[in-house]
């Protein structure tokens, strides 16, 4: 977790043997959360990162991520989404991740394909039309309404339009369809709240 030695780890085949223990594991061997979890502390480095997408290892993981439902090892993923070198590798599979936001149960996971679609603002995805094609615009607008989804994912969905808004097509579209008025009525109901438990602190309530 200590930001200081994860580039020692690219000096070492450790980031290698770690992620293909993540990606080999069978279900039998035991501390399987252990490397996951060196993972995705290691994944914030962006060296380490680059070491982790090596030959195949995205693809699988990717697949394995989707196939078990893993918030774990989709986190592993959006920790290397954060980095300028490799978040364009996840292109190919901004539609899986499109995909499951408006039919997914399980919050951890659908949090995290959020974040990672939060973190590709890359010049080359066309958000208007990814935002049409899996018909995003209902789904955002949902989950903006107050009180009505768990703010982490609240937060993760506002970041999520923030980059999309930086398609000026996309600006357009998330305008007519009043994404606008949903966040100024969810800031006006955060603030409202914020300053009620300021006073409840403060005993005035």
């Amino acid at each position: 977790m200590d930001d200081r030695v994860k580039q020692m780890f690219t000096y070492t085949d450790c980031v290698q043997k770690v992620i293909s223990y993540v990606l080999d594991w069978d279900g039998e061997q035991p501390g399987y959360l252990v490397p996951v979890a060196v993972c995705v502390n290691a994944a914030i480095n962006s060296r380490c990162a680059e070491l982790m997408y090596d030959q195949d290892n995205l693809q699988r993981l990717m697949a394995r991520a989707f196939h078990l439902q893993d918030s774990l090892l989709l986190k592993i993923v959006r920790n290397i989404s954060t980095h300028q070198a490799t978040k364009h590798l996840l292109i190919e599979f901004v539609g899986d991740l499109a995909s499951v936001l408006t039919c997914c149960q399980n919050e951890d996971f659908l949090l995290e394909c959020v974040g990672i679609l939060a973190n590709l603002d890359l010049p080359d995805l066309n958000y208007c039309q990814l935002l049409n094609q899996y018909s995003l615009i209902p789904w955002i607008k949902s989950q903006l309404v107050p009180g009505k989804a768990e703010v982490d994912l609240v937060l993760e969905v506002v970041m999520l339009v923030g980059t999309a808004a930086g398609d000026e097509s996309c600006s357009s579209l998330l305008c007519k369809a009043d994404i606008l008025l949903s966040l100024i009525e969810l800031l006006k109901d955060l603030t409202t709240r914020e300053g009620s438990t300021h006073l409840r602190l403060a005993g005035i309530e």
